[in-house]
């Protein structure tokens, strides 16, 4: 019962402004109790509202389809590398086995080394040669090529990491019917610019090509050449080998150049599958 001031006609003015403090606090609990209890979620439903779009709509968005294993193994025939004064141009040409090939496109990743991406890039489809050599091929096949930060997963990996810059190169499945219609074997030929590399101490250059291990297994580097595609321009020295946390130190054989250490044939050498291909060279001007 409420307490009541025995003052004439105030007894009721103070039963009702207690009456209305208790109903105001009670009030205010019940406010607090609603924010405690209401589950954040809740209260930040007109603003998730945006985001369950976004997820839907990622639901929705196409995905890449993962490469399959490569039918096609890859062998390294050759490496060439033509010297000028402020480029070189290096050339690849891997050796493409129909094995269990029977339809669909290739794409694969051709892995970029040092000193930097190239300038220009070229890719093409051959028929079969008896001589990789540096005589000219026919034409071939112009193949689409693409930049890509690391290789895509709708692309197999042939030269290079996962995560290294790359150009992705698609083969069509009418370009690989071409090449293997009178032949269990094609010439997929790779051509690239890069600016000369700086000038070290000893007046050498040095580049960084990249190997690649498909499936884990290295492909193997048949041969290498080099020549000066510059008038009045010699290369007078060339150092090339293997280059790895686990490569032996040897030095590889590189026609049309001297060495002045022993050298051995690129395919009689063991390689790993984190082995690249490092070539210093040296020029004198006439």
């Amino acid at each position: 019962m409420w307490p009541m001031v025995r003052v004439a006609g105030v007894g009721v003015r103070c039963a009702a402004a207690l009456v209305g403090i208790a109903l105001g606090a009670a009030v205010a609990v019940l406010a607090v109790l609603a924010v405690t209890v209401c589950p954040a979620e809740t209260l930040a439903r007109p603003h998730a509202r945006p985001h369950a779009r976004n997820a839907r709509h990622r639901r929705h968005a196409p995905r890449l389809k993962p490469a399959a294993p490569l039918p096609v193994l890859p062998t390294l025939s050759r490496v060439e590398l033509a010297v000028e004064r402020a480029f070189v141009v290096v050339t690849e040409t891997l050796q493409l086995t129909r094995n269990d090939w029977e339809k669909g496109e290739l794409r694969v990743c051709i892995g970029h080394g040092a000193p930097g991406a190239p300038k220009a890039f070229d890719a093409r489809l051959h028929a079969p040669v008896a001589d990789v050599g540096p005589a000219p091929l026919a034409p071939g096949q112009a193949l689409p090529s693409e930049f890509a930060p690391s290789c895509p997963v709708n692309a197999r990996l042939v030269l290079g990491g996962a995560n290294m810059a790359t150009s992705v190169v698609t083969i069509s499945e009418p370009a690989i019917r071409t090449a293997f219609d009178k032949s269990d074997r094609a010439m997929l030929r790779i051509r690239f610019l890069l600016e000369a590399p700086q000038k070290e101490a000893d007046g050498g250059r040095e580049l960084l090509l990249r190997l690649g291990a498909p499936e884990d297994v290295p492909i193997a580097l048949s041969s290498m050449a080099i020549r000066s595609s510059a008038e009045n321009l010699d290369v007078t020295r060339v150092e090339a080998m293997l280059c790895g946390p686990q490569a032996d130190a040897i030095a590889l054989t590189v026609e049309g150049s001297q060495s002045a250490l022993p050298t051995l044939n690129p395919a009689l050498t063991i390689r790993r599958a984190g082995d690249d291909l490092c070539v210093r060279y040296w020029t004198n001007a006439r």
